[in-house]
């Protein structure tokens, strides 16, 4: 029969457990919350989610290991009070912190910035939190034959506190209170918890100061968005959601002096308009969409993926067309009428993943076009040769459908559009590409239908009168698409079991991501605006 362990003079079990529930929370709270900080600047492409999951699971690797350590040590009620103050103090400062880290590593690039902003932002919590399991498990732990069980309830109660929180920070408390506020809470209710099952008067002394920050950080949180220098940017609205952070930003243009108003997701432009009541896009690559579109003019039925603001689903009313609009995040209408102008009341807005609408809807369309990246990612799951197949379904004869893709143009680089322009080929379709320009960052316009395109409806007298007037249409008329041939022997076909879009379209990305910083987001910071709420 095995030898008693002694038992420490520590809380009954269920308060412990109560800490183990709270230190699974407050490990996803820090992720989850953490991610959001860092989204304005670095966004949520998979080169940022992995430097935020890779350091989450190395800071709480090492907290385990020398939680172990820690649990051998004398006095384990005085050493878990030290490790969730110190925990508690750490989590409190991250708004702060994050400022600080992000404009450090501004000039970064995506892969060193989000790796070392994460580390230093989230890694300091996570080991704390993560020291508390072994430290909890030793001292609950009386004989060995029981120690498995303990540590199987205390990491099943933990789990269960993380999936709460995922859910309630994710579906209620992120939407309704933004970022600092949660996190600020979260750090009071483990302070509270913790002093009140390890109490003693000297403890709570030693959780003055952080309870003192604490109250500072609430106080600041009052002047988020009032800048600190002058008014040239002005921001008159900014929430935080499920799907990213959305923000209504408003400055001059340096080069042509027009007011511009910007929608931005995770600090990425997805609108940019002249901010007047005529709504027009700042954008060439909306004015080339509507001049594709008018290919289509006199047809009756548009299916857009991808609302934004409005300037596309604008553009297409203009051609006389009625639009079904898909969009992801519920947001964007209420936006769209209070911010960018936009009035026309027969527009369908319909809030779906553009892969269920596909898979779901029955009606049939006489131009479909994407233009669904949510910040600077495209869904890849829309580029494959499964779905293009269902798309097929919902066009009628003679449809079109348009893609709108950010691409890269440098040399030695494999290119994503061509693998597009492929898998459309596999599928049956007649691919048709135009390049706004041979080098840099470019807006790709894909065309793609069943049968062969007539361009011959390419004409003025077919567009909307903005775009009609634009300098450059004339030479679009001459040569409006490159009809894609199988140039390139190293395109792919991409289909749902072999996505590669994401990885063959990171450096675009990270050039998109830097270039809109430059023109957006470090302005904000230069006039003293915070990225975040």
């Amino acid at each position: 029969m095995s030898k008693p362990l002694p038992r420490p003079a520590l809380p009954e079990k269920t308060s412990l457990f109560a800490i183990a529930f709270l230190e699974g929370a407050m490990v996803l709270s820090v992720e989850i919350l953490g991610a959001k900080m860092l989204a304005p600047f670095f966004g949520t492409s998979l080169i940022v989610w992995s430097s935020v999951i890779g350091i989450t699971l190395t800071s709480l690797t090492a907290g385990y290991y020398f939680g172990g350590y820690l649990s051998k040590k004398q006095n384990p009620a005085t050493i878990l009070f030290t490790v969730l103050l110190l925990a508690t103090f750490t989590i409190v400062l991250m708004p702060t912190l994050a400022y600080s880290y992000i404009g450090s590593f501004s000039e970064w690039s995506i892969y060193t910035g989000s790796f070392f902003s994460a580390l230093l932002l989230l890694g300091p919590p996570l080991f704390l939190l993560g020291t508390t399991s072994p430290i909890l498990i030793q001292v609950m732990t009386q004989s060995v034959t029981e120690s498995g069980r303990l540590a199987g309830t205390l990491y099943a109660i933990s789990t269960v506190g993380g999936i709460l929180m995922t859910f309630l920070q994710g579906f209620l408390l992120v939407p309704l209170f933004g970022i600092s506020i949660p996190l600020l809470f979260c750090a009071l209710i483990l302070l509270i918890t913790t002093l009140g099952i390890l109490y003693t008067s000297r403890r709570l002394i030693y959780s003055l100061p952080v309870f003192l920050i604490l109250l500072f950080q609430f106080n600041n949180l009052s002047n988020w968005d009032k800048p600190k220098r002058s008014t040239k940017v002005s921001i008159p609205y900014s929430s935080e959601g499920l799907l990213g952070q959305l923000k209504v930003v408003d400055f001059e243009d340096p080069n042509s002096k027009n007011p511009l108003r910007h929608l931005l997701i995770n600090g990425i432009g997805q609108t940019r308009i002249i901010n007047n009541p005529t709504a027009i896009s700042f954008w060439k690559y909306i004015h080339l969409l509507s001049v594709y579109s008018s290919l289509q003019k006199g047809k009756k039925e548009a299916l857009l993926f991808g609302f934004g603001a409005g300037s596309m689903s604008n553009e297409l009313n203009r051609l006389g067309m009625h639009v079904d609009a898909v969009e992801i995040d519920e947001r964007m209408m209420g936006l769209a009428k209070k911010y960018f102008y936009f009035s026309d009341t027969a527009t369908r807005f319909v809030v779906d993943d553009a892969r269920h609408f596909i898979r779901t809807e029955k009606k049939k369309y006489d131009l479909i076009i994407f233009d669904i990246a949510n910040g600077e990612v495209q869904p890849s799951y829309v580029y494959t040769k499964e779905c293009f197949t269902e798309v097929k379904n919902m066009l009628n004869e003679n449809g079109l459908i348009l893609f709108e893709f950010q691409e890269l143009m440098v040399p030695d680089r494999e290119l994503v559009f061509p693998s597009i322009c492929k898998t459309l080929k596999s599928t049956g379709y007649e691919p048709y590409y135009h390049l706004d320009s041979p080098n840099g960052l470019n807006d790709v316009m894909i065309l793609a239908s069943p049968q062969p395109i007539d361009f011959a409806n390419l004409k003025k007298e077919n567009m909307t009168g903005c775009c009609a007037m634009q300098p450059w249409v004339p030479a679009l008329i001459e040569h409006p698409f490159n009809p894609w041939k199988n140039e390139l022997d190293n395109a792919r076909v991409f289909t749902d079991n072999q996505p590669m879009l994401d990885h063959l379209h990171a450096a675009s990305l990270k050039s998109w991501r830097e270039s809109m910083l430059a023109y957006v987001v470090r302005r904000e910071m230069i006039e003293g605006y915070k990225l975040f709420k």
